[in-house]
C-alpha cells in the first residue's frame, strides 16, 4: 500500500520544489498574467475644471492613472459641487500648486510690496474612489478566456470576501478597507507557463492570503513600506499561500514556474537568503489553514 502523503507533506513539496526553482530562474522572468489598459486613461485632467495637470502633478497622478485606468481627479469640494461624494476611507492624492503671496522687501530705496510664489499643497481624489463610480470595462472587447473554478468561487463566498473591480489594472488587498480588488475575468491572458485560468484563480488566492492577514485573522503586519523587508516577507507569505492553496483546490495540479519566478522578484530585497522562505512558509500554513478551517465551519453553518 503507498504512503498516504497529507495536506502538510504537500506543502512542504511545494516549498522545497519553489527552493529549487529558484536556483534556475531569473528575478526578470515574471510576467504579469492580465492586460494593462494600452491606453490607461490619458492624461491627468481635473474633473471639474477639465484643466490637464501639468509638471510634477502630471507625473505623480499619472502613476496613479496607469493604476486605475481613470485620469479625472479633483478636490472633495469640488466633486461635492457635482453633486457627488468621496467614498468612505478613502485616502487622497497630494498635488501642487503655486499661491502668490504679498510680501515686503527692504531695498535701499525703501520697502517695497511684491508678489512671491509659494509652494503648496492640495489633496485631490480620483473619479474612482466616488461612491458612484463605474469603471468602464467594455472597452476593449476581449472574450473571456477564464473557467469557472467552482470550488475557489464558492470558497471566496464561503467566507465573505468582500470582492471589487474597482481598480480595472490592479490587483491588491487593501486591509484598512478589508477588500480584494481584482482585474476583470476577461483581462486574463495567462502566461507562458499558466492558462488565463490559473493566473486569475491564483492571483486570486495570492489576494486571499493577503486578506488572511486582517488584524481578526491571521493577525500578520500588513502595512509595510513598498520594498522594505518586512513588505518583501508579506509578498513571500502570499504567493506560497498562492501556490498551496491552487493545488488544494484544484486550479492546478503541478507547481507553476510564475510562482517561482514571482518569489525570485522578493528574496532579491531579502539579498537572497533562501532560509527566510521556510519562515514564509509557516505563515502562508497557517494562512492556508485558516483559509480551509473558515471555509468549511461556513458552510456548514450555511
Amino acid at each position: 500500500m503507498s504512503k498516504q502523503v497529507t495536506r502538510v507533506d504537500a506543502h512542504q513539496i511545494i516549498t522545497d520544489k519553489i527552493i529549487e526553482g529558484l536556483e534556475r530562474v531569473s528575478a526578470n522572468d515574471w510576467q504579469c498574467p492580465w492586460h494593462r489598459s494600452a491606453n490607461t486613461g490619458g492624461r491627468p485632467v481635473n474633473g471639474v475644471t477639465k484643466n490637464a495637470y501639468k509638471g510634477i502633478n502630471w507625473l505623480l497622478l499619472g502613476m496613479i492613472t496607469e493604476g486605475t485606468g481613470c485620469n479625472r481627479f479633483a478636490s472633495y469640494k469640488q466633486w461635492q459641487s457635482k453633486g457627488r461624494q468621496v467614498a468612505k476611507g478613502e485616502r487622497g492624492f497630494p498635488v501642487t500648486f503655486y499661491k502668490q503671496i504679498t510680501v515686503q522687501d527692504k531695498t535701499p530705496e525703501g520697502e517695497k510690496t511684491k508678489n512671491v510664489p509659494m509652494l503648496r499643497l492640495s489633496t485631490v481624489f480620483c473619479e474612482s474612489q466616488l461612491k458612484d463610480y463605474e469603471p468602464d470595462t467594455s472597452t476593449p472587447a476581449r472574450p473571456n478566456l477564464v473557467d469557472v473554478c467552482k470550488r475557489v468561487d464558492d470558497l471566496v463566498q464561503a467566507l465573505d470576501v468582500d470582492l471589487r473591480c474597482t481598480y480595472p489594472d490592479k490587483a491588491f488587498y487593501r486591509s484598512h478597507d478589508d477588500f480584494i480588488n481584482m482585474p476583470a475575468r476577461n483581462a486574463f491572458k495567462g502566461t507562458k507557463t499558466s492558462s488565463p485560468t490559473e493566473s486569475y484563480y491564483a492571483t486570486l488566492l495570492h489576494e486571499l492570503t493577503h486578506w488572511t492577514g486582517h488584524g481578526s485573522r491571521c493577525d500578520r503586519k500588513l502595512r509595510n513600506a513598498f520594498g522594505s523587508k518586512e513588505y518583501a516577507k508579506e509578498e513571500l507569505v502570499a504567493e506560497l499561500g498562492s501556490a498551496y492553496l491552487a493545488q488544494e483546490y484544484g486550479v492546478s495540479l503541478e507547481l507553476r514556474e510564475d510562482h517561482t519566478q514571482y518569489i525570485k522578484n522578493w528574496l532579491q530585497c531579502l539579498k537572497d537568503d533562501k532560509r527566510f522562505i521556510f519562515n514564509a512558509a509557516a505563515l502562508a500554513q497557517k494562512a492556508s489553514d485558516f483559509i480551509t478551517t473558515n471555509s468549511t465551519a461556513q458552510a456548514v453553518a450555511a
